[in-house]
């Protein structure tokens, strides 16, 4: 952890959120939260630009028990806020609506010093990649393609998602039907019929 604006040295960071919400509820009729930043042990988070998603894994170094009280099973959000001193960061809470969904536990090993500790690898991914193995696209999309992406984007029965999105525009005004695909390669295929309007 640093200073949360004055980067020192390399590897700085300031983490100002890291919590797991279950998908049980408490007394008061919010979700069970746990917050998680004082058995952590590292953050590991992917962006690639072959997947169509970001991916992560949390190293916990556990004396409470966690995993079982909570319990994670798979289906909880994760909430993360975590930045450069000085710069925005990543920001994946309730507030942007952007959290992760924990999908894997692994490596569960007991510490040998003490019956109680335990370590192991919490697995995460957006909403978007979740959301993409629970559905499947069966529509037919008339009109610019960037108008049929969007609808998957945002469409509820779909991405469901509130991120930005950037496109070019397309001379694309055609008719597509999708053959019960998922969201990401229905994705994929309207991109490989588009047309630039712009440029040749």
């Amino acid at each position: 952890m640093a200073n949360k604006k004055i980067l020192r040295q390399a590897g700085d960071y300031v983490l100002s959120e890291c919590m797991i919400s279950s998908y049980k509820t408490a007394d008061n009729g919010k979700p069970l939260s746990v917050d998680i930043r004082k058995i952590l042990g590292s953050i590991e988070l992917v962006e690639n630009i072959y997947e169509s998603s970001m991916v992560g894994k949390l190293q916990i170094f556990d004396a409470q028990d966690v995993r079982t009280l909570l319990p994670i099973t798979g289906m909880e959000k994760l909430h993360l806020k975590f930045s450069t001193p000085g710069l925005s960061g990543v920001n994946f809470t309730e507030e942007t609506g952007k959290y992760f969904h924990i999908y894997k536990i692994e490596r569960i090993n007991q510490d040998p010093k003490s019956q109680r500790s335990q370590g192991y690898d919490i697995f995460f991914t957006s909403k978007e990649y979740y959301y993409n193995y629970m559905t499947k696209v069966s529509k037919a999309y008339e009109g610019p393609i960037e108008g049929a992406i969007e609808d998957i984007l945002r469409n509820k029965k779909y991405l469901n998602s509130a991120k930005a999105l950037t496109f070019e525009p397309t001379s694309t005004n055609t008719k597509y039907v999708i053959p019960n695909l998922r969201p990401f390669e229905a994705i994929d295929y309207l991109c490989t019929q588009s047309v630039s309007k712009k440029y040749k």
